[in-house]
């Protein structure tokens, strides 16, 4: 695994952020979108009312998946990860106990359980404002 102190110059720390960052949360962005449509459907949720209760409500629905979430996601943003780091030389034995056995661990769980949260409801609350956007009768800005 290549260490950050290796990389000299602003632009190689950048393009490690974004291998080693932001393209595996992008994973876990895509997934929780899955994750989020697959509950709609399975409850059959259609229309949010405007109302605290009714959104907080929603928003208590997802709890549950979104903390379960992450023993699914884990293994896909980990390949991910392993990847782009690992590359060009990979192993099985290192993708296997570095990345996937020492991901189901209580620290990583409760490291990544709070931005799998704020992802997950970030995604939400976006998603509830653009169906109230798309709404005929909601207000128009122009």
């Amino acid at each position: 695994m290549m260490k950050v102190n290796h990389v000299v110059g602003p632009i190689p720390y950048l393009f490690v952020v974004m291998r080693s960052f932001l393209l595996p949360e992008t994973v876990i962005v895509f997934f929780l979108i899955i994750l989020m449509n697959w509950v709609r459907h399975q409850f059959a949720i259609k229309f949010v009312s405007l109302t605290w209760l009714s959104i907080g409500q929603y928003g208590l629905l997802f709890l549950p998946f979104l903390i379960v979430s992450f023993g699914l996601i884990i293994p896909f943003t980990q390949t991910i990860r392993y990847l782009l780091e690992a590359f060009p030389s990979y192993s099985f034995v290192d993708y296997w106990t570095i990345y996937i056995v020492s991901a189901y661990s209580w620290s990583i769980y409760f490291r990544y359980l709070f931005p799998i949260l704020f992802i997950g409801y970030g995604t939400l609350t976006i998603s509830l404002l653009l169906d109230y956007l798309k709404r005929s009768d909601s207000p128009r800005l122009i």
